[in-house]
């Protein structure tokens, strides 16, 4: 399958690379399907905010930012537009969690492999029998 095929399928991309693909995104993409309009999401671009400085945000000053948009600039939000800016951001948070937490398994993982092919080879496991020894007082 060729890179742009990749690019534009992200089930592709986790098929080839084993990894999903966790790219910086636009604030397009990050709010797609969650019922924010592309005139809300200029008025953020235009405001400074990215995809990153969003999803470092916390949940009390995501608020002030759509509070700052309604205040100030006079930005009718919708209600549903509040609720998918927030679930949005909380979305992608948690992938990105999610994502860290998988490879710090995976390295962890892979660090313990490491670690027992240099201890020489594979655990040795006792039977009941290889015990007995212990038993003679």
């Amino acid at each position: 399958m060729n890179t742009m095929a990749q690019k534009d399928n992200p089930l592709a991309y986790e098929f080839f690379t084993g990894m999903p693909r966790r790219e910086t995104r636009t604030l397009e993409d990050l709010f797609d399907n969650y019922g924010v309009r592309h005139q809300t999401l200029a008025k953020i671009s235009d405001m400074g905010f990215t995809v990153n400085t969003l999803i470092r945000m916390t949940e009390q000053e995501l608020d002030d930012v759509i509070q700052t948009m309604v205040e100030n600039f006079h930005i009718e939000l919708l209600f549903g537009e509040r609720y998918g800016l927030k679930a949005a951001v909380r979305a992608e948070k948690k992938a990105i969690e999610d994502e860290a937490e998988r490879q710090r398994i995976m390295s962890f993982s892979s660090k313990s492999e490491k670690k027992r092919r240099l201890e020489g080879g594979p655990l040795v496991s006792l039977k009941e029998g290889d015990l007995s020894f212990f038993n003679n007082s």
